[in-house]
């Protein structure tokens, strides 16, 4: 996410489209890799309707409901677990993670290490709440890049289907990856944003 004076980077594609919408004189530019922008809605939904409508989003229920804290306690366990989240696989090279069910518990003692992570991991948690209905008749107006991963499996390509009824200057780029579309691609995702940042951001006057 661009913003006039630095660059700010999150973790949780989403937030950097809400904190664009909850702070317009602040934000000035934002891009997005895999995540595309979902309006505010004045309905709400539970996350069991929203699973019923999306059921690849099944592996939220998992992280949301509960009881993992009783299964997944030790340090190497919840190392295993981070590494099935990120896409470890077993010996036999399976995935131990369904998008529909979560983390498959039963195949994390064979779980590999995998390259997205590090040795040592810290993760932000509780980001800052806000009332969503204060926004609702709000336009995202900035303009914004979002790069496609054509084989994200969390986060699939039909999801951004509607995104140029809700972003004015909306600009698309992909790459062939999946949902860690940073890592597995790292010189195309760049390749998109230095392309986008000397055009949109700065209208080629900068030479990066």
């Amino acid at each position: 996410m661009i913003v006039w004076h630095q660059l700010i980077r999150t973790r949780g594609g989403a937030i950097v489209y809400r904190i664009a919408l909850y702070e317009p004189d602040f934000v000035t530019h934002v891009f997005s890799v895999c995540t595309p922008y979902w309006p505010p809605s004045k309905q709400y939904l539970s996350l069991e309707q929203i699973i019923a409508k999306i059921p690849f989003f099944g592996y939220q229920a998992q992280l949301a409901n509960g009881g993992l804290e009783d299964i997944i306690q030790s340090k190497e366990e919840i190392r295993q677990f981070l590494n099935a989240m990120y896409g470890g696989r077993t010996a036999d090279g399976k995935p131990a993670i369904s998008m529909e069910k979560g983390v498959l518990l039963e195949k994390l003692p064979g779980v590999q290490q995998t390259p997205l992570l590090s040795d040592e991991v810290s993760i932000p948690l509780h980001p800052p709440q806000k009332d969503e209905l204060e926004f609702l008749n709000r336009s995202l107006d900035i303009p914004v890049l979002y790069i496609l991963a054509t084989n994200d499996t969390a986060l699939r390509p039909e999801l951004s289907r509607n995104m140029e009824r809700n972003i004015k200057h909306l600009t698309r780029a992909e790459v062939v990856a999946s949902h860690w579309a940073l890592w597995e691609s790292p010189e195309e995702c760049n390749t998109h944003i230095k392309s986008w940042i000397e055009g949109v951001v700065f209208g080629r006057k900068v030479k990066l």
